[in-house]
């Protein structure tokens, strides 16, 4: 119907539009339905129609310039008329047309106002945002006068950490008094709003900003206060319901307040689409606990998150308030801007209602095998127990404690970085000011934090990186193998795979993968494509990069995989898509979509292809001869090596099994 021909199209929203805007020659314009310009391509940004106008931007002439060339980083934006002729010259930083006339404004200075399609300004612009409209009333935030306040830039929106908050309607009258401190989106007719809250850093050192306490109330359409601020958190309105919490009582109510019974339970089948209907949008926390390899409840669920166990105590969080705005990001506030801008239709507001935080303030603490808690729960986050210490975090750094909860090295190592917080051999691998090194069990640096990224040790010996390159240390922090590499594993049975560094002096050989010993020389020479970590004497390989179509089908990568022994002998030619390490004996591996089960001699053991699974089979290993299984519905469970099922699916999700459960 039209030839493709243009750089850019828009499509047409209805049968009932005629025209769309086109790009031809990075210029826009309008053509319609057969193709014809009908308002040539001079435009450097455009929307479509909107009513009798359009929103169409210029590149800022008048913008810094740099050696004689004009900056073309700012765009300008007016409005048109159907001939193409300016209606409102750009000059404006940011339009957003309203269907009844009316256009958010963003100056020069960047602060927003509102004005009519006639150029008369309705609101001055001194406000920090204006979000769009819904139901006749836009949010307005307006920065205070000596505030500090922060602002942030996302998808181009402003957003902003600050100031205090209020409504106004299409006629640019303030309905709603700017003197709170937090307004939500308008859902079904109510916005949850804020006051006596503040900005917080999420934790220390960070530049992500959560808004906590205050109390919350709710706001009707017509800008009047419907329910008074009294609630600790608050849910958006759905289906005439919100979900709030009050001192330590979390309940539901309706509209005017009045506290109703909560949802009857419910099962909801995953693999079909869930339905539109008002017990959906009820929230449920999830609950974790212990089952044993019978399938019998230890623990009962009743934690927001677990951990495996480890020398008898596990990690545990505070179970989960069922409230789905508890606090609110800047990020998540930064991605409600960018959505209205774009559409306000229920769809979005439904999708930007349901934004929840991860985690509770220091929420972490410890229970032993009988479910007993031995550790209050006072962390930020917290690891698992090794060589009787467990790494934990405090207002964003981490130290570690014994048994008891006591300080034994005071928090001071760098956040994000738990996993890596274990001992070993009487040595914990921890990162100090954005670098590696080692401590002991007394907190002293046996080796100082110098390195770039560091990896634990393994058969005497710790993979560091130094500049770009990997090398080798001793525990004595000893150079062993010079960093001469550009990627490098881990010592298994005195051998790992490793890459060198391109350079000129590296030989085409070498740009490929090979293993080297304990002294950094090569002992099977450097031959493949990919190589992983032995396990059980075998490592998986790819001997070479397939380019033969009838090989590629069976890797995005092209790549098929096989096995060598410790000789370097490809001893399971290079058949699969997916090949996995070998514990006790067997391996898991794809050919294509088809899941199997091998042993050392590439014989099929188990073949695991089910109609229970999508694309991806959800295990890659057997633990205690059980392995994770996935149900149609997406309900979990375990199966045994006969592929029966050993415990019903019955989970929403499971973890694999550990020394205790």
């Amino acid at each position: 119907m039209i030839p493709a021909v243009y750089e850019g199209l828009l499509p047409f929203a209805d049968s009932l539009q005629q025209w769309t805007a086109a790009k031809d020659h990075n210029k826009w314009g309008f053509i319609n339905r057969k193709g014809e310009w009908i308002i040539s391509p001079r435009f450097d940004e455009l929307q479509n129609f909107s009513g009798s106008l359009a929103i169409a931007g210029m590149h800022d002439s008048t913008g810094d310039t740099f050696e004689g060339l004009v900056d073309h980083g700012n765009m300008t934006y007016g409005l048109i008329n159907q001939k193409g002729e300016w209606k409102i010259k750009p000059t404006y930083r940011k339009l957003v047309l309203n269907d009844n006339g009316v256009a958010i404004f963003k100056n020069r200075e960047g602060f927003w106002g509102l004005m009519n399609t006639d150029e008369q300004v309705l609101t001055p612009a001194e406000y920090a945002i204006i979000f769009p409209f819904q139901h006749g009333m836009a949010i307005v935030v307006k920065k205070e006068k000596g505030e500090l306040e922060r602002f942030y830039e996302d998808f181009d929106l402003q957003v902003t950490t600050g100031g205090k908050w209020g409504m106004i309607n299409e006629k640019g009258k303030v309905v709603l008094p700017v003197e709170y401190d937090y307004i939500s989106m308008m859902v079904e007719g109510m916005a949850a709003f804020n006051t006596g809250g503040r900005w917080v850093p999420e934790h220390l050192y960070s530049s992500s900003y959560r808004f906590r306490d205050g109390k919350w109330g709710f706001i009707d359409s017509l800008g009047h206060i419907a329910i008074s601020p009294q609630f600790d958190k608050a849910d958006d309105f759905h289906s005439g319901v919100a979900y709030v919490t009050k001192s330590d009582t979390t309940f539901y109510m309706d509209k005017k307040g009045r506290h109703i019974p909560g949802p009857p339970a419910q099962t909801i089948d995953l693999a079909s689409k869930p339905p539109q209907d008002k017990l959906i949008s009820f929230c449920q926390s999830a609950q974790w606990g212990y089952i044993d390899t019978l399938g019998n409840t230890i623990i009962p669920a009743g934690f927001g998150e677990a951990q495996h166990f480890s020398e008898g105590l596990a990690a545990v969080m505070k179970s989960k308030p069922c409230s789905p705005s508890p606090d609110i990001n800047y990020k998540d506030l930064a991605q409600r801007l960018r959505i209205t801008f774009e559409k306000t239709s229920e769809e979005y507001i439904k999708k930007m209602s349901d934004a929840q935080t991860d985690t509770i303030p220091e929420s972490w603490g410890y229970i032993n095998a009988a479910g007993k808690q031995v550790i209050s729960f006072r962390f930020l986050k917290a690891g698992r127990f090794s060589d009787g210490l467990a790494a934990v975090d405090q207002k964003g750094l981490w130290g570690f404690i014994d048994k008891t909860g006591e300080w034994v090295i005071k928090p001071q190592y760098d956040d994000d970085t738990q996993e890596h917080y274990e001992f070993k051999d009487g040595l914990a691998m921890v990162r100090l000011h954005g670098r590696w090194g080692f401590i002991n069990k007394t907190g002293k640096q046996v080796i100082p934090a110098v390195y770039n990224m560091a990896r634990e040790f393994r058969e005497g010996l710790a993979a560091v990186k130094i500049g770009e390159r990997w090398g080798f240390i001793e525990k004595s922090g000893k150079l062993a193998i010079h960093p001469d590499f550009e990627k490098v594993g881990d010592f298994y049975g005195g051998m790992a795979f490793a890459r060198k560094t391109p350079d000129e002096n590296t030989s085409a050989s070498e740009t490929h993968y090979g293993f080297i010993d304990t002294k950094g020389n090569w002992v099977i020479p450097p031959r493949f494509a990919v190589a992983e970590d032995f396990s059980d004497g075998l490592a998986a390989v790819v001997e070479e990069r397939l380019a033969d179509e009838n090989t590629r089908r069976y890797s995005a990568y092209g790549r098929k995989w096989g096995y060598i022994d410790r000789n370097g002998t490809l001893v399971i030619p290079c058949l699969y898509s997916l090949a996995c390490p070998f514990e006790k004996g067997i391996a898991f591996v794809k050919i294509f979509d088809e899941a199997k089960y091998i042993n050392r001699s590439g014989d099929v053991l188990i073949n695991h292809v089910n109609a229970d699974y999508g694309q991806e089979a959800p295990d890659k290993k057997y633990i205690y001869g059980l392995s994770i299984e996935v149900a149609k519905g997406g309900r979990c469970g375990f199966k045994n090596k006969k592929r029966k099922w050993a415990i019903q699916p019955i989970y929403n999700q499971v973890t694999y099994f550990s020394k205790v459960y």
